[in-house]
């Protein structure tokens, strides 16, 4: 009888634990689902295709990347927000000769492919339905996968596979769907392995 009383018990409460545990677990469940909606449309919605240009008496280059984002707005101050992308990226470098570079003994012609993380925080300036105005400034982490070149007195060991830079621009959001992102970017961290060549560039990407 004590037996069968303290199975009662034991069931009773196991189901009142349900009960409570459940629907938290479901609400869970559903602000994940909603976490991770959120996360995939704001990695389609910030695609975009940037291209860097710059150049000098010792060097020119260009570079393509194709990219996306993801951010969140401060809920403290809803006018500044952040953002850490991902961009895959292609360049090509000219080298001129004679050059303010020792690595540089004779014409070269370089190309690599990189991955970079930018990590920006963001300012609203502007703010309308279907248009807008940001600025924004912070760090960018480059890993250079793959160079080659043209010559031997360049070789891919010449260059330093991680980069270190910063950017600082504005941001113009059109029509609601468009986006168009002008920046600087300076990367004190030098390209090649004797410190020389602190890359610099000016950036303009489009995007949704």
């Amino acid at each position: 009888m004590k037996h069968n009383s303290t199975c009662k018990v034991i069931a009773g409460f196991l189901i009142l634990l349900a009960n409570l545990i459940l629907p938290t677990q479901a609400l869970g469940q559903e602000q994940e689902v909603i976490q991770k909606s959120d996360m995939l449309q704001q990695l389609w919605r910030n695609t975009r295709i940037a291209y860097r240009i710059n150049k000098t008496e010792n060097y020119r280059w260009n570079n393509f990347s194709l990219g996306t984002g993801y951010g969140r707005v401060f809920e403290t101050e809803p006018k500044l927000s952040w953002q850490i992308g991902l961009d895959y990226n292609r360049s090509r470098y000219h080298f001129f000769h004679p050059s303010a570079y020792s690595l540089i003994r004779n014409r070269v012609q370089a190309e690599s492919s990189s991955i970079s993380i930018p990590v920006s925080l963001e300012y609203d300036l502007y703010q309308q339905l279907y248009s807008g105005v940001k600025l924004f400034t912070g760090p960018v982490y480059e890993f250079i996968l793959h160079v080659s070149t043209d010559r031997n007195s360049l070789t891919p060991e010449d260059f330093v596979r991680n980069q270190f830079g910063w950017m600082l621009g504005g941001k113009i959001q059109l029509l609601g769907f468009f986006s168009l992102r002008l920046s600087y970017e300076y990367y004190p961290t030098g390209l090649f392995r004797d410190g020389q060549l602190n890359r610099s560039a000016l950036l303009i990407s489009l995007g949704f």
